[in-house]
Parts: C-alpha cells; structure tokens; sequence
C-alpha cells in the first residue's frame, strides 16, 4: 500500500520504441541530458513486435509514461497514431517524438537536430550553400524541410530511381529551390555539402555517385555513425572534401531538441557527443577483444589433449631443457580437461617389459 506521506518526487518515464533496439544510445544521452539539470527520470529502449506498436503506446500512457522517441520501423505507424502534429512532423510524414498532453502529440526533430549538428558543430552554415543529398527514403525526408528553411542557394536529391528524387523533390518545392535527379547525373556538377542519407553503410558500399561531387566540397556528411569514420567519409575526405563526420551529431542533437520538447530545457550537447563517442570506442574494442577471445579458446579446445599429453609426458625426459615447477606438474596430473576417451593413463608409452 502506497504510503499516505510518501513525498518522495516521482520519477518522469520515457521510452525509445524500436525494432531493433538494442544498440540504441537514446538512454545513454538523456540520462546525461537529465544530469545536467538534476531530473529525476527513467529512460528505457523498448523493442516492439511488428503490428504491436498502438497498444504499447496506450500501455505506455497508462503505466504513467510522459513520452516516447520513436525509431525505425514505427516512425510512420506514429505520424498517423498522434492527435495533433507539429509543421515539421506534418512535412517529414513521420515522427520521432511523441508527447502526452490533453493529446497525443507528434513532431519530428531528425531534420533539426542534423542542421544544427552542421551549423553549431561543424561551423558551416546552410545559408547559400549548394547541397547534395543522396537518397530518396524516410530518412531525407525527415531533413527537408528543415533544411531548406535555411535558404540554401539549392539543393539536389539524388536517387537510384529517378523518378523517386523527383516526386520528392516536387512535394518539397514549396520550402525552396530543390531539384531531383538520378545518382549517375551528378557527376558533372559542383556540391558544397554532400550528406549520404542512403543506408549503403550497413552493406558495406557507397552509393554510386561520382567521386567528383566532394572536389569542391566543404562537408561530406554521412547519416550513418560508428566507432571510427564511416567508407562515405573516408571516401570524401580522399576525393576532396575539407571536412567529414557523421551523424552522432545529429543522434544527440535531435536528442535535445526531443528533451526541449519534453522539459522546456535545451541541454548542452558538445560533452554528451563525446561521451557517446568514447562509449562506441569501448564497445568495438571489448567486441574485438572478445572475438579473439573466443578463436583462442578455440584453438585451446582443439589442441588441448596433444599439448597436455605433450606437457605430463615431456618433464619425464632426462634432456628435458625446462625446469619444472613441481606444483604445475601436480596440478595438470590432476587436471579433469582432458577428454574421458583419452585419459593421461591412455596415453602413457609402453614399455619393454609389457610389450
């Protein structure tokens, strides 16, 4: 039973809904948001079944949620489950940050957060700019329009399929100037920035433009993110491009904007960037470590019974070069390893007497 003087303040719960989830760094970043202004809440990163995602959005209300990030694939299930969308929510068709008001409320802060990823942390300005955008999909969808809030002098879509670049290209014409082409029409053309919203990252490959666009650029912006720099910036950065990054910038920004959303507080984001950074570095390191680990316990286990014969059998020997420590000797007689078909006994040489 609840206690009547219990004045303890209550946790504020919130959730990223996913599927898949569990590389997610959402909880991570907002426990270092709430730190900052001493918030007391809970972030959680809950997988959700295909077909499942409305019912755990009235299950999160009702267990007393306060809001939800949503990631792929729900972000569209979102855009038509909200009562009320924001301008941004409404040109993206899609939302990543749901509210719970006297309605469900939706808005998308993926477009925001890259723009102020590229402005603030980067240092270059959209203004006047011409840029290049690979990709056609949810993704360049969801930057835009806030993108071309910033006047860009233009920007191009670029796509495998043509026609694709181009009805995008015509649903966004109303923000600014924005033209849609296929990827092999780029290559005779100058870019300033050159950001990758394709997911070739995740095949390993680049999407097929020509390396030319980065001569004159002074960005190559890969959404993607990792612990060491992405093929797209690599790729950049050998073809020209004066400055490279990914999208961890825009991960953590659009983070913020989501947290202003919810707290009415915009947290500092340059040290949480840094923070996710080194967190990743770790990660691939103990994945290495572990994967290494694992092919020696392997060689270990195929090895194990000729090198523990090979050890009980070699200190017997009188031209033996080693001094044994009688401990280990001991230790690997009595060692239970070895396999039950081949015990130590089995593999004792026979003497002259016996044979």
């Amino acid at each position: 039973m609840t206690d009547l003087f219990d004045f303890k303040p209550r946790k504020l719960l919130y959730a990223v809904f996913g599927n898949p989830i569990s590389h997610s760094k959402s909880p991570m970043v907002h426990a270092l948001f709430a730190k900052q202004f001493g918030i007391n809440l809970e972030y959680r990163a809950v997988q959700i079944d295909v077909g499942g995602f409305e019912q755990a959005v009235s299950a999160f209300q009702a267990s007393g949620g306060n809001g939800i990030n949503v990631t792929i694939p729900f972000k569209f299930n979102a855009y038509r489950l909200v009562d009320r969308l924001s301008e941004r929510a409404a040109a993206a068709g899609a939302v990543n940050t749901i509210v719970f008001d006297e309605v469900i409320s939706g808005d998308n802060t993926d477009g925001i957060g890259l723009v102020t990823d590229i402005e603030t942390n980067c240092g270059i300005q959209l203004k006047g700019r011409n840029i290049l955008i690979a990709g056609a999909g949810g993704a360049a969808r969801g930057i835009l329009s806030p993108i071309l809030d910033r006047n860009p002098l233009a920007a191009t879509v670029a796509n495998r399929t043509k026609d694709r670049a181009l009805d995008l290209a015509r649903e966004f014409s109303r923000f600014g100037e924005i033209s849609g082409c296929g990827l092999d029409e780029v290559s005779g053309r100058s870019y300033d920035i050159v950001i990758n919203a394709t997911s070739t990252e995740l095949t390993g490959a680049l999407p097929a433009v020509s390396p030319h666009v980065f001569e004159n650029a002074e960005l190559a912006y890969d959404l993607m993110y990792g612990a060491e720099r992405t093929l797209f910036m690599k790729w950049g950065q050998k073809n020209g491009a004066r400055m490279v990054s990914d999208g961890l910038g825009m991960l953590v920004e659009q983070a913020a904007e989501s947290f202003l959303i919810w707290h009415g507080q915009k947290p500092e984001t340059g040290s949480v960037i840094e923070a996710v950074r080194q967190k990743l570095r770790w990660v691939t390191i103990w994945l290495i470590c572990r994967s290494f680990a694992r092919r020696g316990m392997r060689l270990i286990g195929i090895f194990w019974i000729p090198i523990r014969w090979f050890l009980l059998r070699w200190p017997k020997r009188r031209t033996s070069p080693f001094t044994w420590n009688s401990k280990i000797s001991r230790w690997l007689k009595a060692s239970r390893y070895a396999a039950p078909s081949m015990q130590c006994e089995d593999l004792a040489p026979i003497s002259k007497k016996e044979a």
